[in-house]
């Protein structure tokens, strides 16, 4: 399978849209939403859009996707690394490949770090090494969700699951995550630099989500630090307030600029 981003110079980061953002479109009207906000790439969700028991329509979602002359970033799946179910990840898998997409995201078990036991931290790094074993042989890296209520939902925890997995096909999603304070994620992409395959883009408050042009002054720090890494990057907008069409072309527009700039 092709590398995400083949031929761009290292370095390059990119601009595209997670599909979950727009649960309500179907996958042609989320392609004709990217052309027109002149993104290239999209994640495309595992919960309805590419559900991973349906290879034909991952197959015609490849098709429409590529036809537009955009690219497909990520398989967005919903498998918890550690559960029970360990067999649905083969389905997962096949949908990763049919999709055409390089990069299977996963979470990374079902509680965060907290609540989680010794027993069950090993539990779910061997099944993540499970999976990257797998996906290797499928020309497929793993990457894990930064997210809360899994096992990366700190920095501190993410690392320490990295260590233990140790597998050169386990990367990470990053997305600003807990904190507010700009320093403090700065050190999360600093501390993550080996790891971060793509980033969720967004602005939210306590309270609501807001126009990323609100977050202009971390995220454009952000994005300086993330094109440090010399590496190939796809920023993708994930989530937009009022779930609104016109915010998303806004904030796409808005992360065009910056992406510039960088």
């Amino acid at each position: 399978m092709s590398d995400l981003c083949a031929g761009l110079p290292t370095g390059e980061l990119l601009s595209g849209l997670v599909s979950v953002t727009f649960r309500q479109l179907s996958p042609r009207e989320i392609v004709d939403l990217v052309v027109l906000s002149k993104l290239e790439y999209i994640e495309w969700g595992g919960d309805v859009h590419v559900p991973p028991t349906n290879l034909k329509n991952a197959a015609e979602v490849r098709r429409i996707t590529t036809d537009a002359g955009l690219i497909v970033a990520c398989y967005g799946s919903y498998y918890r690394a550690g559960g029970i179910d360990r067999a649905s990840f083969e389905n997962v898998l096949e949908t990763t490949v049919e999709l055409g997409a390089p990069l299977v995201r996963v979470w990374a078990g079902g509680k965060g770090s907290i609540a989680s036991s010794p027993d069950e931290r090993s539990n779910v790094a061997d099944d993540l090494r499970r999976l990257c074993d797998l996906a290797a042989s499928a020309g497929v890296r793993v990457a894990t969700e930064y997210h809360g209520g899994t096992l990366t939902d700190s920095l501190q925890s993410a690392v320490e699951l990295f260590e233990a997995v140790n597998h050169p096909q386990l990367m990470t999603l990053w997305q600003p995550n807990g904190t507010y304070d700009v320093a403090a994620r700065l050190d999360e992409i600093e501390s993550l630099s080996r790891s971060i395959a793509n980033v969720h883009c967004f602005y939210w408050t306590d309270t609501a989500r807001q126009p990323l042009a609100e977050g202009k002054r971390g995220w454009t720090e952000y994005l300086a630090a993330l094109k440090n890494l010399n590496r190939r990057i796809a920023v993708l907008l994930e989530f937009v307030k009022d779930d609104s069409v016109e915010a998303y072309l806004a904030d796409a527009a808005e992360l065009k600029h910056w992406l510039a700039q960088a």
